[in-house]
């Protein structure tokens, strides 16, 4: 750096900021000698490579950015000029950040602008309501499919939220509601068949469906064979499978005559289940025999379900993620009520909730119990006033008064 010629600024969050002086007392001598050692070489007044003069008056702060981050990333000084030493670039990072505010010259105010609150999509829906209640129930299979940006469909300028879709929230919201907390009144035992004909992917020997189980409790599964095989055709092995575990394999004699129903009862959790049969060695070849069309394979008709019977007095897995207080008998204490609903929503919500936020839901336990209901029955309508809230439906990142920068916060990150 020659003498008398001063290099100005760097700027610094939007601030003007001296950079060296060869006569500068305040300047230290190794920031003086960095820019002159590693620098001015090649961007002086007189080289300009790439048309930057870090020798003359520089204002733009997007220059001494760049400059900064090209100096910390080992980009500059290219190679095979010398590398400046961790410490000297520490030196001058340093001296960047330290030296005061130039007279005369005020910050620029930066403006981060405005992140768009973030809507949960279809599959982010489900998977929210999954983990945050232990309910394995899909509902936003009846939502309207999410518009998508470039490829995707989690983009937060493009996931509108249209009458409709608010709508099916609601009804969700009311469903799922149902799910976890019931009532007093106890599921009925139903009967539930699911023909191969009605279900996407069956084949001859293959048929999966998805039930949904109201409650933990005793149930019948069924498997009902159709058609039959050759005579003297070998036995042949089924499978009974639930989520993928083998319940039980059954023996089947596919001759005419012979049994076609294959059961077995057992306790099942609430909650949507895979239920599959499947043949194991079926290695039937129609082409080698001429049996009639109708008679050609041993089939599996349909899968039955029946039930609930001998439910279960215990709280469900979804009940225990809502009342987290204590004992049974201890959740119509207003502080464990409190507490039950601030665990909920802080979960729901993805942070911590004050207690003015809190207090609402507390009121829908209290005018339940007001007008006769039941706890669950106050639960159950704070428990659908927080899967319609705004802060369970978006990913919100919250600005301080004015907009001014600032750093998320970890849960916002998360």
């Amino acid at each position: 750096m020659q003498a008398g010629r001063i290099s100005w600024v760097i700027v610094l969050c939007g601030a003007l900021i001296p950079i060296a002086s060869a006569q500068s007392n305040s300047t230290p001598p190794g920031v003086r000698s960095f820019f002159v050692q590693h620098c001015f070489a090649c961007h002086s007044n007189k080289a300009k490579t790439a048309g930057l003069d870090l020798e003359s008056p520089v204002t733009d702060h997007t220059v001494w950015e760049d400059v900064l981050r090209k100096i910390r990333s080992g980009e500059m000084p290219p190679a095979p000029m010398p590398r400046p030493r961790p410490a000297d670039i520490a030196a001058v990072s340093k001296w960047i950040a330290s030296v005061p505010l130039r007279p005369g010259t005020q910050p620029q105010k930066v403006d981060p602008g405005r992140v768009t609150a973030r809507r949960l999509n279809r599959a982010e829906y489900d998977n929210t309501i999954r983990d945050l209640l232990a309910v394995d129930y899909r509902p936003a299979r009846d939502f309207p499919a999410d518009d998508s940006g470039y490829g995707f469909d989690n983009i937060a300028d493009v996931l509108s939220l249209s009458p409709v879709l608010m709508e099916k929230y609601f009804a969700a919201a009311e469903e799922i509601s149902r799910i976890v907390l019931p009532g007093n009144v106890a599921p009925k035992p139903t009967a539930e068949r699911y023909k191969q004909e009605q279900t996407a992917g069956a084949k001859p020997g293959f048929l999966e469906i998805r039930h949904r189980f109201p409650a933990e409790a005793e149930y019948d599964l069924r498997v009902v064979l159709g058609g039959v095989r050759p005579p003297r055709s070998p036995e042949i092995r089924m499978a009974f499978l639930l989520d993928g575990r083998e319940l039980q394999t059954f023996g089947v004699d596919p001759g005419r005559g012979k049994p076609r129903s294959f059961g077995t009862r057992l306790v099942v959790k609430a909650g949507e289940r895979n239920l599959r049969a499947v043949f194991l060695n079926d290695d039937y070849n129609p082409e080698e025999h001429s049996l009639n069309a109708t008679d050609r394979h041993l089939t599996i008709d349909y899968i039955e379900v029946r039930g609930p019977y001998n439910i279960r007095g215990t709280l469900t897995e979804s009940q225990q993620k809502v009342f987290v207080c204590g004992h049974v008998a201890d959740h119509h204490h207003p502080d464990c009520v409190r507490d039950n609903l601030s665990d909920l929503a802080r979960r729901a919500f993805r942070r911590p909730v004050s207690k003015e936020e809190t207090g609402p839901l507390v009121r829908f336990v209290k005018l339940a119990a007001e007008q006769g209901d039941t706890l669950e029955d106050g639960m159950r309508l704070a428990l659908q006033a927080i899967l319609v809230s705004p802060q369970f439906l978006f990913r919100i990142e919250r600005d301080p008064p004015g907009g001014a920068a600032h750093p998320v916060t970890d849960f916002e990150l998360a």
